[in-house]
């Protein structure tokens, strides 16, 4: 065997308090430590583990929701990074006009170091169990979670790139000629089942749960979910319809990559992966305790009356939205997280640059009036169909003193446009008048504290020639991650610990219900241990479990039946509710594309 010598770097936010005691570049690697030493050290053994997992955290690789170099955050139609517009540093706006190319992807081409990932995965999966300080149980769980790894990197290139190379298991002797270390790509099934394949391998030795210090480390219900979201991703209409236009895409010896046909087999797989997710009982949608503060939703028969899953009556449906995201609850307290990054320093980047301009924000995120316009009516009906009860008003301005029903989340003097909207609005929207409590800062004693933003032209928050680049330009910002205390650029100025949600509860009901609407018979599909089957049709009871729980939890009534009874309605339905639900989390770019 060739000696090779490895340079191996510890993983970042892995929770592997000692991996830097061991696994110091300069103080081990530099000695020379052949390839065939590692696997005698279980301490170098796990360090390589660990150097897999920073494959998709750490640089451009580690998270789609950051205001730098544009993850998948600002290149769709929600949100706007306003910052630096007419410069070449603004790479949002270089997505979003289309400026990139094969040879020029900004700073947003993970390629190589998504396939350096997967040589380091299957390097490990190869030769961990030469480790025989490692028990066989820690092996197994170690192999498992590299063969994860793997296949969500694989995921990911295939989310940006469509159809890739997949690698031998054995890798590749880079002492080849190029002619053939050249992999072509493989088709998108071929790409779809492999991907799906490794991680229901993976799922069989990963355990449901982790301890909080491992707590983003892969576990079955997070291979289960990706795998969902893979076979979602091959059902949907950008590789599985008659009109695909990758239908042209070819390798090169012309061999066709994307079929231009709908197989609806492929929907009726992803609803039974996202369906062994949910089966296995220890997921659930987060909600916080009903109080004396909560603000109660209109009142209707069979909600008002009913307890959650089915009804508010036990909840708060404002904090059930916003504690998931703000930093006031951890997250191993949120069942409904499958899999998070704790992104705590991109998340807070983006807040202070949401953070109006007087409390010291950088104030230059928009959100799109489109995005505003989504969110409904406290009673659920939409802006442009609202009721007499709770009608839409786009004039004047909301004074409580002479409002015939108060709406106790809207301030005063706030445009009627944002009176009586749900509560996943008033989390989620930064508007003229909104109030940032900043209460972190000590600057000036209270001064900074409890301000409404005032964005209108030539106010402090608003367009003025001392600050042309610190604007919002929409005159709408995301409020979704804002915790009360945190603050930026002034005295005392701190923001809470946050996480990023990667895969949560809410966004697997929304699958399984998705993927359902597109099937006209009953199929039978293997589960993931191809032990038993798993059986799936366009269920109407079981659509509203999934729907029903997710707007019930933000106080808002299921859909009406004839929405069900409807595909092409239903279809509508469930785009707007993950527009709305998954607002903020990087999902948006990926679903049109998807769509």
């Amino acid at each position: 065997m060739k000696k090779i010598i490895y340079t191996v770097v510890c993983g970042l936010g892995l929770s592997l308090a000692s991996c830097s005691d061991y696994l110091d570049t300069d103080k081990y690697f530099n000695d020379t430590l052949m390839f065939d030493s590692i696997w005698v050290n279980k301490g170098y053994t796990e360090g390589w583990l660990a150097t897999c997992y920073s494959s998709i955290w750490d640089h451009i690789s580690k998270v789609d929701m950051r205001k730098d170099n544009c993850g998948f955050l600002f290149m769709a139609d929600d949100l706007i990074y306003g910052d630096w517009l007419e410069q070449r540093t603004n790479r949002n706006q270089f997505y979003q006009n289309g400026e990139y190319t094969p040879s020029d992807q900004g700073e947003n081409d993970p390629w190589g170091r998504f396939y350096e990932g997967i040589r380091r995965s299957s390097l490990f999966i190869t030769n961990v169990d030469k480790c025989k300080e490692m028990s066989q149980k820690e092996r197994a769980d170690a192999k498992a979670q590299a063969r994860f790894v793997r296949a969500y990197i694989y995921y990911k290139l295939i989310e940006r790139y469509g159809p890739v190379p997949i690698l031998p298991e054995e890798g590749l002797d880079v002492e080849d000629s190029y002619e053939k270390l050249s992999t072509p790509r493989n088709s998108m099934q071929e790409c779809t089942d492999y991907v799906s394949e490794q991680l229901a391998l993976a799922a069989t030795n990963l355990p449901e749960t982790r301890n909080k210090s491992d707590i983003m480390r892969a576990t079955k219900g997070i291979a289960l979910a990706m795998r969902a979201k893979m076979l979602i991703l091959a059902a949907s209409p950008l590789y599985n319809s008659e009109k695909t236009p990758l239908y042209q895409l070819k390798d090169n010896k012309g061999r066709q990559l994307v079929e231009n046909v709908m197989n609806e087999e492929k929907w009726a797989k992803a609803a039974a992966a996202a369906k062994e997710v949910i089966d296995m009982g220890i997921y659930e949608l987060y909600t916080a305790k009903k109080s004396n503060e909560t603000v109660a939703p209109p009142t209707k028969a069979g909600y008002s009356d009913v307890e959650f899953p089915q009804g508010w009556a036990n909840i708060d449906p404002f904090l059930s939205y916003q504690q998931i995201f703000n930093g006031d609850v951890v997250q191993s307290q949120i069942k409904e997280i499958i899999w998070a990054n704790a992104n705590k320093d991109e998340i807070a980047r983006l807040i202070e640059h949401c953070i109006p301009y007087y409390q010291g924000g950088w104030n230059c995120i928009a959100v799109t009036q489109k995005q505003v316009d989504a969110y409904q009516m406290a009673d659920g009906r939409d802006i442009t169909n609202s009721s007499t009860e709770y009608p839409y008003i786009t004039a004047g301005f909301y004074d409580p003193a002479k409002a015939e029903k108060p709406c106790e989340y809207a301030e005063n003097d706030i445009s009627m446009r944002y009176v009586h909207r749900e509560p996943r609005f008033y989390v989620s929207i930064g508007y003229n008048g909104k109030i940032w409590e900043c209460t972190s800062i000590t600057e000036g004693g209270t001064k900074f504290h409890n301000q409404p933003a005032i964005y209108y032209k030539g106010e402090r928050d608003g367009k003025n020639l001392a600050q042309i680049d610190n604007h919002v330009y929409t005159g709408y910002t995301m409020y979704k991650f804002y915790f009360e205390e945190d603050a930026n650029n002034k005295t005392g100025a701190k923001i809470c610990n946050k996480f990023e949600p990667i895969v949560r509860y809410a966004e697997v009901l929304l699958w399984y219900a998705e993927a359902m609407n597109h099937l006209t018979k009953e199929y039978s599909i293997p589960n993931f241990t191809g032990e038993s089957t798993i059986v799936v049709s366009r269920n109407l009871p079981a659509m509203h479990d999934c729907i029903r729980p997710i707007r019930v939890r933000v106080g808002l009534p299921d859909y009406e039946n004839n929405v069900y009874e409807s595909v092409s309605a239903f279809e509508a339905a469930i785009k707007h509710e993950r527009q709305v639900e998954l607002f903020g989390e990087a999902k948006r770019y990926l679903d049109l594309n998807r769509w």
